[in-house]
């Protein structure tokens, strides 16, 4: 009797972008979705900067923004663009006028202003030999009249020594902070005795705001405090605090046995996800810890180190290992539930945040995965009249060496 062959079971199809975009001659490096998710700026290798219009997929304002690839891509707001180049540059951008001041005005135009750069409104030198990135936060500042006033920071590599990090102010483009890191990460031994290790250069920067409950004569109280997390080259991820005009060391963890290259927080601040060669997905509990207070109260010990030297708190971390290695940038949902890794072979996996199984696989690329961002949007709305049909909400860009950017639907 012959056996009943045993049914296969199809591997699904790994689904297809929505939409790609090719107004790109060089590799893509940076790509972010507006705050609307009506508008998607990429910028590649040569410098150069193009925002594209999600309702008509058409190229709508494209510049050279840069003489050198730019590294960072970031909205301040709808209409507020801030880049970052190798050539060491950091600038702000006036994009009224390329996004129009409706979502109708200007997706359509076919004028010669479309190549024309849009109005530059700051810039200021950076150290951007490490191909690192900057990071900037809306903060609350206290004036001399004592009122509240809101001013924008940047967080880069200091200008003489990569390993160490500088705040920057705009509108006055003066360095308020400066060589953050320097006492801080010098006495780091690994815990299994290995010695003194040093960081190394920084490879990747996150400044955030985060709101803090403490208790209060019998009632919690919720006060924001400013953070930064610092990626180095040894593989490890340092959580800084400011208390006092100056910053704290949290924690400093290192979970890679290679240089760190991207870094994405939820949305909540909760949590934060590496990447690096190897092929490690590490994740931190953002809330574990002891705060800046905890660290100030804390005596000095021995080797005369400071209060900011003493490895004060370890938070709690999962680290867990994929198929694939060489991994180069990485997003998580709003929603905080799948993690987008970009790979060098072209690929990006799709990771379930709850359990890290992996949930899908996007290979459209031919090379690395240099750039990938989701939509920051909360609703599930849908651009009317658009050419791709999806909700805002469920939109990952991804930007790739194969000079290309892809629009995906990841509604899991």
């Amino acid at each position: 009797m012959t056996p009943t062959p045993t049914p296969t079971r199809k591997r699904k199809a790994p689904p297809g972008p929505l939409y790609v975009v090719r107004s790109h001659e060089h590799s893509v490096t940076q790509v972010s979705l507006a705050p609307t998710a009506h508008h998607l700026v990429s910028g590649d290798d040569g410098g150069g900067v193009c925002i594209t219009s999600l309702r008509t997929m058409r190229c709508v304002r494209q510049w050279a923004a840069h003489s050198d690839s730019v590294l960072t891509l970031q909205w301040l707001d709808n209409y507020t663009l801030l880049s970052h180049g190798r050539d060491n540059l950091v600038k702000v951008w006036s994009v009224s006028g390329a996004c129009g001041d409706s979502d109708d005005n200007n997706d359509n135009n076919d004028s010669d202003d479309t190549y024309t750069p849009p109005p530059l409104t700051h810039e200021f030198h950076v150290n951007a030999l490490n191909f690192c990135n900057v990071s900037a936060c809306t903060v609350q500042t206290q004036t001399h009249a004592q009122t509240q006033a809101q001013t924008l920071w940047v967080a880069a590599p200091h200008l003489a020594d990569s390993a160490r990090i500088d705040v920057w102010e705009l509108p006055s483009t003066k360095r308020v902070h400066r060589s953050i890191g320097v006492g801080e990460i010098s006495h780091f031994h690994y815990p299994d005795g290995r010695g003194e290790a040093k960081t190394g250069l920084c490879m990747a920067l996150e400044m955030y705001e985060y709101s803090q409950c403490r208790q209060h004569e019998q009632e919690q109280e919720h006060t924001p405090s400013l953070r930064l997390l610092a990626a180095y080259e040894d593989g490890s991820l340092v959580l800084f605090e400011l208390g006092h005009s100056r910053w704290i060391q949290l924690w400093r963890v290192r979970l890679h046995n290679e240089a760190i290259m991207d870094l994405c927080v939820t949305s909540d601040k909760r949590y934060a996800y590496t990447v690096s060669v190897d092929r490690c997905v590490a994740k931190y509990d953002l809330r574990d810890g002891r705060d800046v207070q905890d660290v100030q109260r804390v005596p000095k010990v021995q080797h005369k180190q400071s209060t900011s030297e003493i490895p004060l708190a370890t938070p709690l971390t999962h680290s867990y290992t994929t198929k694939s290695n060489g991994h180069s940038s990485i997003s998580v949902r709003m929603d905080g539930r799948v993690l987008a890794v970009g790979c060098w072979n072209g690929s990006v996996e799709l990771y379930s945040t709850k359990s890290m199984k992996l949930v899908g696989v996007l290979d459209m690329h031919r090379q690395s995965v240099s750039a990938l961002t989701f939509s920051t949007v909360n609703s599930r709305d849908i651009l009317d009249d658009g050419i791709i049909e999806a909700p805002l909400n469920a939109l990952l860009v991804t930007g790739g060496r194969d000079e290309r950017v892809a629009i995906y639907e990841i509604d899991l």
